[in-house]
C-alpha cells in the first residue's frame, strides 16, 4: 500500500506532462487526449448510474440521483466546449447565433 501511496503521484505527474509535451508538440495528440477522456469519462457516467447508486434509503437514493445528475451535466458541458472549440464557435445554447460581441455589433 505504501509503494502505491508514493508512486501514485509521480506516475500521474509524468502522465499529466507526457500529455502537456505531446499535444504542444503535435495537434493530432490533443485530438487523440480529448477522444480519450470523453471515453473514460463516458464509461465512467455508466459506471455511476450502474453500480454505485444507493438504494438503502430514499434520502441515499435522491442524493445519489442528484449526484449523477451533476455529472451528467457537467459531461455534456464538456461536449458542448469541446465541440465549439472543434468548430470555432462560441460554446453555449444562449450565443447561438452570435458570431461577435453584442457591443461590437
Amino acid at each position: 500500500m505504501e509503494f502505491i501511496l508514493h508512486c501514485y503521484p509521480v506516475a500521474m505527474i509524468a502522465l499529466i506532462l507526457i500529455g502537456f509535451l505531446g499535444s504542444w508538440m503535435n495537434p493530432r495528440f490533443k485530438k487523440f487526449l480529448i477522444i480519450l477522456c470523453l471515453m473514460t469519462n463516458g464509461v465512467y457516467i455508466v459506471w455511476r448510474f450502474g453500480y454505485t447508486l444507493p438504494v438503502s434509503r430514499p434520502a441515499d437514493i435522491v442524493m445519489g440521483v442528484i449526484l449523477i445528475a451533476t455529472e451528467c451535466i457537467g459531461f455534456f458541458t464538456a461536449l458542448d466546449l469541446l465541440y465549439a472549440s472543434m468548430e470555432g464557435k462560441e460554446a453555449g445554447a444562449g450565443n447561438a447565433g452570435r458570431s461577435r460581441p453584442l457591443a461590437e455589433r
